[in-house]
């Protein structure tokens, strides 16, 4: 072999430096690697459950703006009804108070019932927005 210009104790050594080489990359950087990997996985997932979440909680809210608003609608027109079964029997001056009040009972109604909503829709903004953090900073210390 040493005729062909081949050194049989380079070679052995060169397979061993290649088999340590592929040791230490697969201890200090594959492995770690895939540790950040997996990692990174789960707080995806975490994220779309949370995400999830929200728009399940964001759909109940709006049932419940619907039953609320209908809740609303019903009450005012039973008052209505109310008033239109006294307009027959008095004057049409009681009549014309009674939808005044009606029409009074049915906005603050309406307007207690919006501020809920905007209530409940400025809490899951923070909601979001402190998720939206939490998530920048988890990948900016992984990055980091």
């Amino acid at each position: 072999m040493a005729e062909l210009g081949i050194n049989g104790k380079l070679i052995l050594a060169q397979i061993i430096n290649f088999c340590l080489l592929i040791l230490i990359f697969k201890k200090f950087l594959y492995r770690p690697l895939l540790d950040m990997l997996e990692k990174r996985k789960n707080v995806q997932e975490e994220t779309l459950s949370r995400s999830e979440e929200i728009e399940k909680r964001l759909g109940e809210l709006e049932k419940e703006q619907t039953a609320i608003l209908n809740k609303a609608k019903k009450e005012a027109e039973k008052t209505l009804a109310q008033a239109k079964e006294l307009a027959v029997a008095q004057k049409d001056d009681i009549l014309s108070e009674a939808k005044v009040k009606a029409k009074k009972e049915f906005d603050k109604m309406l307007a207690a019932v919006e501020a809920e909503i905007q209530k409940e829709r400025e809490k899951l903004k923070k909601e979001t927005v402190e998720l939206a953090r939490l998530m920048a900073e988890k990948i900016l210390s992984k990055n980091g």
